[in-house]
């Protein structure tokens, strides 16, 4: 009887084990789309201003999916163009000191240069 009882829990063990690992991996894997996701949808607006002519690069927006992609010209001189670009959307919180690990947010804004050179 004892040797029975003993069994079970360490089969209930494993088994919550288990459950706690699939929910975590769950996560994570929900995580990894998401960054899909956005880096599609930079990746698309940046094909998108490169093949604007140089001189016809201005400020524009791009929505792909829930990502909403918006540009800037933030700086120019004889030959190159300095372009301001940030993601709004859905996407992982990036870790700190009291969150360690990486969480899904609604509202997450990443911002990035890009340079355009004049051809």
């Amino acid at each position: 009887m004892v040797e029975s009882v003993t069994a079970v829990f360490i089969l209930a063990l494993g088994v919550l084990a288990m459950t706690a690992t699939t929910t975590f991996i769950t996560g994570r894997v929900s995580l990894a789309e998401v960054s899909t996701e956005r880096l599609v949808a930079i990746q698309s607006a940046m094909e998108r201003i490169r093949a604007t002519p140089y001189d016809s690069i201005s400020p524009g927006a791009d929505t792909v999916g829930l990502i909403v992609i918006r540009w800037r010209v933030v700086s120019t001189n004889s030959d190159t163009k300095i372009l301001e670009i940030l993601a709004v959307g859905p996407g992982p919180r990036p870790a700190s000191d009291s969150q360690p690990i990486r969480v899904m947010s609604n509202l997450v804004v990443d911002t990035f240069a890009y340079a355009v050179l004049e051809p």
